[in-house]
């Protein structure tokens, strides 16, 4: 995880400002720090709103991604031109990069023009002089490094000091200028012949300046340590003020969207960025609580329910036992059996229940029973006589009038309980 939201295609022998080999350009860093500089890569897109404060370093950009997103470039161009400042260093595609980027001029109708032209600085050439065709000094501590001496002619404060400059190669680039240009310093150096070759310059734009750095060797590691290139270097990026040794309010922005360090490369990179990881963090929350109330609360484990081993007639009778704690419980019971005597009687002679007529259930039995509606009668005054309080409520009274009570559902004619249901 910790790998993978590093900055896409990062490597310590990479060139690069993460680079710590001998083409990587960590060491200048090194050297803005001790200069004081206030200094950081950038992976974000350059826009127009960088802080005008600052230099903005562009060290061999990607040739492939500044012609197919040129975009960017052209509002660090903006920017230079309301006032910032811009170091840059073309690079020099290699026999494949070359090839490529003659394919992609042939099928890409929106193929742009190197990083240069896109700036603004068309009449400005970064060209290659093979070692082979201009006597060189080479480093006696390290054969690949060619020193280069300061020339007389680079005369502003930035060369106060400096004497001698090393580049790393073969080959020795030089700034060409193809119209006279007006210039805020340049840095010229002596071939072995005693030939002056632009090494860098400094133009103003707009309100603005560009630095073009004909060879990014000299911010690399393996030179930042040999002859005077640490020093030249602190005052190059320093830039703004009146003296440009003058280094300790100076900001460094190294950019490297332009060598492939992006979100194209690595979408986990975006984590490290604040925006994207308070959205990042934002939406995690949210997910968290639309589970968390769509879930279900845990607590402790439930109680084994235990399975009950009574029968029916256990809970009848505990029911029983505890109905009959009440002191009108056997009053309550005489009336609940007598209503219910009452309804079946009403249904078995056609009288309506409701009507709680006795004299009518009378009549009504007579005409077909009289001995059972005398039995009615004289019940139903001993039930009247026990619930009003008339008779004593002992247990051998109400035991009477119950068994009196059941014996009115009984048919008179043969003795079967009737069938009707109430």
């Amino acid at each position: 995880m910790v790998r993978s939201i590093r900055p896409p295609q990062v490597s310590k022998t990479s060139a690069d400002s993460y680079g710590t080999g001998r083409l990587g350009t960590r060491g200048l860093f090194r050297a803005a720090r001790t200069s004081r500089m206030r200094r950081r890569p950038s992976h974000r897109p350059p826009v127009a709103s960088l802080p005008r404060s600052a230099s903005y370093v562009l060290l061999d950009p990607d040739p492939l991604l500044v012609r197919t997103d040129p975009s960017h470039i052209r509002a660090v161009r903006q920017w230079v031109e309301a006032g910032g400042r811009l170091v840059i260093s073309p690079a020099f595609p290699d026999a494949t990069e070359q090839a490529q980027l003659e394919q992609l001029s042939e099928n890409l109708t929106h193929f742009g023009d190197d990083v240069l032209a896109v700036i603004g600085l068309d009449d400005v050439q970064v060209e290659l002089i093979l070692s082979s065709d201009v006597p060189q000094d080479r480093s006696p501590d390290d054969e690949d490094l060619v020193l280069s001496r300061v020339a007389p002619s680079s005369t502003t404060q930035r060369h106060v000091g400096i004497d001698q400059l090393f580049t790393f190669g073969e080959a020795l680039p030089r700034i060409e200028l193809k119209d006279d240009r007006a210039l805020n310093w340049e840095t010229r150096t002596l071939t072995a012949t005693g030939e002056e070759i632009r090494l860098a310059v400094g133009m103003p734009v707009g309100a603005g300046e560009v630095v073009v750095v004909a060879d990014s060797t000299l911010l690399c590691n393996a030179c930042l340590n040999q002859g005077d290139n640490a020093p030249w270097a602190a005052r190059l990026l320093a830039g703004h003020g009146a003296n440009p040794r003058d280094t300790a309010t100076a900001t460094v922005i190294v950019d490297e969207f332009y060598h492939g360090h992006s979100v194209r490369g690595n979408s986990w990179w975006l984590l490290t960025q604040p925006s994207y990881a308070m959205l990042a963090v934002s939406g995690l929350l949210l997910l968290t609580m639309l589970v968390w109330r769509a879930g279900r609360l845990l607590g402790p484990p439930l109680a084994a329910e235990s399975t009950s081993r009574r029968a029916i007639s256990e809970y009848i009778s505990a029911m029983g036992h505890f109905f009959l704690r009440s002191p009108r419980s056997q009053t309550f019971l005489i009336e609940q059996v007598r209503d219910g005597v009452w309804h079946r009687l009403c249904l078995e002679y056609g009288v309506p229940p409701a009507s709680r007529d006795l004299e009518r259930l009378i009549a009504a039995a007579t005409r077909s029973a009289p001995a059972r509606a005398t039995q009615i009668q004289e019940v139903w005054r001993r039930v009247h006589a026990l619930t009003q309080g008339d008779a004593p409520s002992t247990n051998a009274n109400i035991q009477a009038v119950l068994g009196s009570l059941a014996d009115l559902v009984v048919a008179p004619a043969d003795g079967q309980p009737i069938d009707r249901v109430p």
